[in-house]
């Protein structure tokens, strides 16, 4: 089922987050994913399926996300993502 709804990335996901990201009045889901895969968002396609769209939404999003949230911080009536990441800053710190 997975599958025929356009679930396909592999990862370790940490959170998940049930929202309409684009305002078209379906709920569309943010993962926030560590290791394998960057984060994936999910725009609901409105038949059943879902397709990973987050590199037309998103300039940059963590390698290594530990949490998020979707809300509307700034009150302009737009979704906002709000995410952790624990990627340490320099290539040694990753032992």
């Amino acid at each position: 089922m997975s599958q025929q709804a356009g679930f396909t990335s592999a990862g370790y996901g940490h959170a998940a987050t049930i929202c309409d990201i684009n305002n078209d009045g379906w709920k569309d889901i943010y993962v926030s994913d560590d290791f394998i895969s960057s984060n994936i968002l999910y725009i609901n396609n409105h038949d059943g399926t879902f397709t990973n769209r987050s590199k037309e939404y998103f300039k940059h999003t963590s390698l290594n996300a530990m949490g998020q949230d979707v809300v509307d911080i700034n009150n302009d009536g737009l979704p906002d993502v709000v995410e952790l990441d624990m990627n340490p800053p320099t290539i040694t710190e990753k032992k």
